[in-house]
C-alpha cells in the first residue's frame, strides 16, 4: 500500500484533551496495523465526560454509528465508528453539544492543592 492511501500501514491518531471548548493538550499515537488481524479502514471517535447523573440517559446519542457506550458511573462514554471522516466529526460535535447542554458536570477545584 502507498504511504498516501487511507489505509497505510501506519495511522496517526490524535487525542485532544479539552475543557469546554478549549484544548488543554494533545497526544499523538502511531498505530502499526500489523498488530491487527484485519484492516477495516474506518474512522473512530471516543467521547468521555463527567456527568451529573449516576447513569445518564444516552438515548439522544443513538445512531447506527454508535458502536459502544461505556458503563462508567457519573460519566457519558461513547464510541462511534464511520467510514467517512466528515460524518464522524459531525457525530462527535453533536454529541459534545448534547453533553454540554444536558449532562456535563464540572468538579469545583479543591481549596488547597494536593501533593
Amino acid at each position: 500500500m502507498g504511504e498516501n492511501t487511507f489505509c497505510s500501514q501506519f495511522t496517526k491518531l490524535k487525542l485532544i484533551l479539552a475543557l469546554g471548548d478549549k484544548a488543554i493538550t494533545s497526544l499523538t499515537f502511531i498505530v502499526d496495523h500489523s498488530f491487527f488481524s484485519e484492516l477495516t479502514c474506518f474512522y473512530a471517535g471516543l467521547i468521555i465526560s463527567l456527568a451529573k447523573d449516576l447513569h445518564p440517559d444516552l438515548q439522544d446519542f443513538t445512531t447506527e454509528e454508535l458502536v459502544k457506550t461505556l458503563p462508567i458511573d457519573y460519566h457519558v462514554g461513547l464510541v462511534y465508528k464511520s467510514g467517512e471522516k466528515e460524518r464522524l466529526n459531525e457525530l462527535l460535535e453533536n454529541a459534545a453539544k448534547i453533553i454540554v447542554e444536558k449532562h456535563l458536570s464540572i468538579m469545583p477545584p479543591k481549596d488547597k492543592p494536593t501533593t
